[in-house]
């Protein structure tokens, strides 16, 4: 079996973990679409269970389906390559790598180790540039809807991981040095998709 069948094959066992945690997690009574990230972080590394949630959302659920059939969905949730190539490419797998290697599987730990960037505006605008840049070449190439799908990976990750980071320092000395931390985590992490993104159209 090749690493790009396996990984989807992992994909899919991530979907149906999600779904035993969400199952048991329902009995607390909030509602499961509240419960469906920390379902999902609570199976797998952060880049994997944003990769499953955008998965399980393009093909697994509509806004119209009842909420208590959330965990029979992620259930029945099958991923596999071709899936993964719609959504994020014919090096998809790249895309995942590079996250998962900069992120790792402990977001707080990664965070707590960067040092903020003495110029945060200027990283921001060179980043922001480089991803339109890599976006336009995307474009061209005819995969811009799997490049927009790669660059929500950051902001799914950054959404839940980066909301219990800052909520853990909030009564910190100084609670501005984890919100430059976490800041400047989600710009690295889109430079990284835009990076794999670029390098996969290369090889083109």
């Amino acid at each position: 079996m090749d690493v790009e069948q396996q990984t989807a094959d992992e994909l899919t066992r991530i979907a149906h973990s999600a779904a035993d945690a969400l199952s048991n997690e329902a009995q607390d009574g909030r509602p499961l679409i509240v419960l469906i990230e920390p379902a999902l972080n609570s199976v797998s590394d952060p880049v994997r269970a944003a990769v499953v949630e955008r998965e399980w959302l393009r093909t697994c659920w509509t806004p119209e389906s009842p909420m208590d059939q959330i965990p029979d969905s992620f259930r029945a949730c099958r991923i596999d390559v071709g899936d993964m190539v719609a959504h994020l490419g014919p090096r998809w797998l790249d895309v995942i790598d590079a996250l998962a290697t900069l992120v790792g599987s402990d977001f707080p730990r990664w965070v707590d180790s960067l040092i903020p960037s003495v110029d945060t505006e200027a990283m921001r605008s060179r980043v922001g540039a480089y991803a339109i840049e890599i976006e336009q070449l995307a474009v061209s190439a005819g995969l811009q809807a799997e490049f927009e799908n790669a660059v929500m990976l950051p902001h799914i990750i950054i959404q839940h991981n980066g909301g219990l980071y800052l909520a853990a320092h909030r009564d910190d000395a100084d609670p501005g040095l984890a919100s430059a931390k976490n800041g400047q985590a989600f710009l690295l992490m889109v430079e990284a998709v835009a990076g794999a993104f670029e390098a996969s159209l290369n090889r083109q």
